[in-house]
């Protein structure tokens, strides 16, 4: 990683990116592994939308309307009850980056559950090259793109001691958090519905009810 790097729109609401997974992944395969694969190429899945939402009361009971507001009151308080289990009194380095990875820990097994979409949390420019860096929240942890001319996509595992202080300011991270949850649990409803509507259909014609 070069020394030279600038920390790129902490404050920048940016259109969230759409989902990315990894090549060769079995959507039926029990048993995941907790890190990225060694060929970990990503590819651009349009298989959810996330569009950018603000913490407020609309978006909460969308989230209820979604199914899952009782899971975000849980990861709410998983994240500051591990918060307060490390004990900060300094607010140093060391405890920025373990505040980072609480949150990591938190989200995780929702990412897991539903291969969700990775999430934005952070990205900065290389002076050194020029070279753009982008930090997600992945279902196998933390992860660093970097996209360049000529080498195009690279991604890698990271961890928070060495991306923290490129990171968005944390009400940004939070708000990509749940607009993602959001995102995926909607997706996923409307699936669910869809399949009971269609056989429901099939029920009514056969008994010369539908319409």
């Amino acid at each position: 990683m070069p020394e030279k790097m600038v920390a790129k729109g902490m404050e920048e609401h940016k259109e969230m990116q759409p989902d990315m997974i990894p090549s060769g992944y079995d959507p039926n395969k029990e048993g995941l592994s907790d890190k990225a694969p060694e060929n970990f190429s990503y590819v651009w899945n349009e298989y959810v939308k996330v569009q950018a939402l603000t913490l407020d009361h609309s978006t909460i009971k969308r989230a209820r309307e979604a199914g899952i507001g009782e899971l975000l009151l849980e990861l709410s308080r998983d994240v500051l009850a591990a918060v307060q289990r490390l004990g900060i009194r300094e607010y140093n380095y060391g405890d920025m980056a373990k505040i980072v990875g609480a949150v990591q820990n938190a989200i995780s097994p929702f990412q897991k559950r539903h291969h969700g979409p990775n999430i934005e949390i952070g990205s900065f420019i290389s002076q050194d090259t020029g070279t753009l860096n982008t930090v997600y929240l992945s279902e196998y942890g933390i992860v660093l793109e970097t996209r360049d001319q000529v080498n195009g996509r690279e991604v890698r595992d990271t961890d928070p001691v060495e991306i923290w202080r490129y990171l968005y300011w944390p009400s940004k991270i939070v708000e990509n958090v749940v607009s993602t949850m959001i995102a995926v649990a909607e997706k996923h409803k409307g699936i669910n519905d869809d399949w009971i509507l269609s056989f429901r259909r099939i029920g009514d014609l056969c008994l010369g009810t539908g319409i």
